[in-house]
């Protein structure tokens, strides 16, 4: 519920019941992007769900295991992921894998499809990034609508801001920061 299409708003959610998304303070990356606007790996944690076209998820260029990846500028403990899969082509997550910036992984074996966000819970972990990796799927336009990253609220921040990006150049391609 919200003012239109895309609010991440669940009205039968009491303030109690509120958790941090600790996904709006990453910054993500990903293996391919079908394009550097509608389909980018920004679009994963900009709290806007995909629209009836599929715009504004990540999606993949068809590859046969894409990944996407959020990081975060400092260690967060994080307890859930909630997936939201992108409604674009018919396409179907079967399988997947999140790996963690500690070293571990889960198997994600639940189909991710339709409208409907999976809840993913396990028990908390120290992370700097978080990673999924899709394993298995149908569809050419395999990716995700929102990935939502629950955790603990206590998230220290550099004091300094990040570098400013340097050797800047303008071309065809997908603008690169180094």
């Amino acid at each position: 519920v919200g003012c239109h299409r895309g609010h991440m708003i669940d009205p039968k959610v009491t303030f109690k019941d509120a958790k941090t998304n600790l996904a709006r303070l990453a910054s993500a990356t990903a293996s391919s992007a079908r394009d550097t606007y509608y389909f980018t790996p920004w679009r994963i944690n900009d709290s806007r769900l995909a629209d009836n076209q599929g715009r504004y998820a990540w999606v993949s260029v068809e590859e046969s295991t894409p990944w996407v990846q959020l990081n975060w500028q400092a260690p967060v403990t994080v307890d859930e992921v909630v997936f939201y899969p992108s409604n674009l082509g018919g396409s179907r997550i079967d399988k997947g894998t999140l790996y963690f910036g500690d070293g571990s992984s889960l198997p994600v074996l639940v189909p991710l499809a339709g409208s409907l966000p999976l809840k993913f819970p396990f028990p908390a972990r120290n992370i700097s990034w978080l990673r999924f990796q899709i394993e298995a799927g149908e569809g050419t336009t395999m990716g995700l609508a929102e990935i939502v990253v629950h955790g603990s609220q206590q998230v220290t921040l550099p004091q300094l801001p990040p570098n400013a990006p340097r050797k800047l150049k303008v071309t065809q391609e997908p603008l690169l920061l180094t």
